[in-house]
């Protein structure tokens, strides 16, 4: 598998992971200029889901999702239609199914789409409302769905799980969420974790089979699972107030909260896929800075400083969705890539530019393309 990236002409590219063979995969048509974003590799690596908007005039008239193979050359429509456009996009884990969270002129609309050998059925509406954020159980049954944001603040905030096989309503869900974005499904797909009041706090709960279990208290909660056990990454926020998270923990259901980084500032954190690993970035007065731990909380080295384009802003900015459906970490958890101008220069480029960084800090970051996302 590849690197797919968007370029700073907003067309939409495939890459070698060092930087190599580089390819266009959409370009402009007589139809207008067209701009793509949030390339979304399908788990199978076999296809590329992605957002395109239509401008005329410097004006957005139209959105529209396809998919396209990983060369370019079988693509496919999803959905097109006029004052709509697309905010994000989220595989199944099997690479049958996509997610697509679409904006209207009345809100958010959660639409659901099967997709066989890169030939989309069309999509069928799941549920409406905002924020929306969603996770796949790992199986690719469920759909577990947070909406509204927090039930203190809105009344019609909700919790609800969807059974993809069939034509079922969500089922709405006994406990209330607090203030966080996206739920997390288990990797073992027994159960899900989300954040609920607690008390004049929030609290931090895992739901299996019925049983609901409370592994920690804090405000504004963010967490994501390792990938290959039953360690729950969070972060949370020391004051209510922040814009930023305050320390790096790890919790299960068998064991104490574990501290990795007590009193680091964050933004996000993302898993290397064998979950030995974790990358994280922190704010700074100029942009971020990237910094990998060991998950036993050793070694922790920075890689980079940077100032992230806008897109990246918005990836870390809402990581526990973007985490469950783009990956930054290279499949053998070597490097990890980010978006934007290091402090350093980007050398004789003057656009933003993708980069990929060694995990283990053996060298500088290197160069793979003029990019944004």
């Amino acid at each position: 598998m590849g690197i797919a990236f968007v370029g700073p002409d907003a067309r939409l590219y495939s890459a070698s992971g060092d930087g190599s063979n580089v390819v266009a995969l959409t370009k402009d048509d007589a139809t207008g200029r067209r701009a793509e974003a949030w390339p979304t590799w399908s788990p199978d690596g076999r296809w590329l889901a992605f957002s395109r908007m239509h401008v005329h005039d410097d004006t957005f008239t139209a959105g529209a999702v396809h998919v396209t193979s990983h060369d370019g050359q079988q693509q496919a429509e999803v959905i097109a239609a006029e004052q709509f456009a697309p905010i994000y996009l989220s595989w199944s884990p099997n690479s049958r199914w996509l997610t697509l969270l679409l904006q209207d002129q009345t809100g958010l609309s959660l639409q659901l789409a099967e997709i066989l050998d890169g030939q989309p059925r069309p999509p069928r509406p799941i549920d409406r409302g905002a924020p929306l954020f969603t996770s796949w159980s790992a199986d690719s049954r469920r759909l577990v769905l947070h909406i509204g944001g927090d039930r203190r603040l809105a009344a019609g905030a909700r919790l609800a799980l969807v059974q993809i096989e069939g034509t079922s309503q969500p089922r709405i869900l006994q406990m209330a969420p607090a203030s966080f974005n996206a739920p997390a499904c288990a990797p073992d797909s027994t159960g899900w974790a989300y954040a609920s009041p607690a008390g004049e706090r929030d609290g931090l709960f895992v739901e299996r089979d019925g049983r609901i279990q409370l592994l920690a208290q804090g405000h504004s909660f963010a967490f994501n699972w390792a990938p290959n056990d039953g360690q729950l990454g969070f972060t949370s926020q020391a004051n209510p107030a922040d814009n930023f998270y305050t320390g790096l923990s790890l919790a299960s259901e068998s064991s104490p909260v574990s501290q990795l980084a007590p009193e680091e500032r964050l933004m996000a954190f993302f898993w290397a896929p064998g979950g030995q690993q974790l990358a994280y970035f922190s704010p700074t007065a100029d942009g971020l800075t990237l910094t990998v731990i060991d998950a036993d909380g050793r070694n922790p080295r920075a890689l980079a400083a940077f100032t992230p384009t806008n897109e990246f802003t918005q990836l870390v900015s809402f990581f526990d969705q973007y985490a469950q459906s783009h990956q930054l970490w290279s499949p053998d958890g070597s490097h990890i890539l980010f978006a934007g101008t290091r402090s350093a220069g980007n050398g004789a480029s003057n656009s933003p530019y993708l980069f990929a960084a060694a995990a283990d800090g053996s060298s500088p970051p290197r160069p793979i393309a003029d990019g944004v996302i």
